[in-house]
């Protein structure tokens, strides 16, 4: 199914309400695991970082996608990340886990990521948890934000959902910089695969908890 690229960058992981695991209880410990990384700490997103997180996706995306659309393509907006984090935001109470990494000499957020326990099936009938949304601002690329932000959305996914043996994400088959990324966090591609773009499709990914 052909989509367009205005509603693939608003939507992606946006929709679906589960019951409540988790909480603030545990949104905050997997925060602290990263607490202590050089440079910049990782703790539990809040309504008033809305505007921040759509801001850094906007320039992440911008930046990381730049060769992979066509000009004719419609850009994304600040407005479309404004509604998609509030939306997701408004899912914590929910199950549902936003990380942002800041840093800590002036606590700028520098990236994020959601953590969404929502069993998604795959053509197999397998059910996955999944990790959706890791931005880090492109001015902070290659020092390890994205890793920790990762590594902690993993993590509360595994202790709020122990019974999700597998989490899922989709990412772009002609971004193979972040294709290679995953891959050495453990990610295996699958074969399912999705179009969003005419001539641009994504690629399911995943990772045993």
């Amino acid at each position: 199914m052909v989509v367009r690229r205005q509603a693939f960058w608003a939507a992606r992981g946006a929709a679906g309400r589960v019951g409540g695991y988790g909480g603030l209880t545990t949104l905050q410990e997997c925060a602290a695991v990263t607490e202590r990384e050089r440079g910049f700490s990782v703790r539990p997103a809040d309504e008033d970082d809305i505007p921040v997180l759509a801001d850094v996706q906007l320039r992440a995306a911008l930046t990381a996608y730049a060769d992979i659309f066509p000009p004719e393509a419609p850009a994304p907006t600040i407005e479309e990340y404004l509604d998609n984090w509030s939306h997701r935001l408004a899912r914590q109470d929910d199950g549902v886990g936003v990380f942002v990494a800041v840093e800590k000499a002036d606590p700028t957020i520098v990236g994020l990521v959601m953590a969404d326990p929502e069993a998604e099936i795959d053509g197999e009938g397998i059910a996955h948890g999944n990790l959706r949304g890791l931005y880090v601002d492109p001015d902070h690329w290659g020092v390890g934000i994205g890793r920790r932000l990762h590594d902690t959305a993993r993590e509360f996914l595994r202790v709020s959902r122990p019974f999700l043996h597998t989490i899922s994400l989709w990412v772009m088959e002609q971004n193979t910089n972040a294709r290679a990324r995953y891959e050495d966090w453990g990610w295996q591609q699958t074969l399912d695969r999705q179009e969003i773009y005419p001539g641009i499709e994504e690629l399911r990914y995943v990772a045993k908890q």
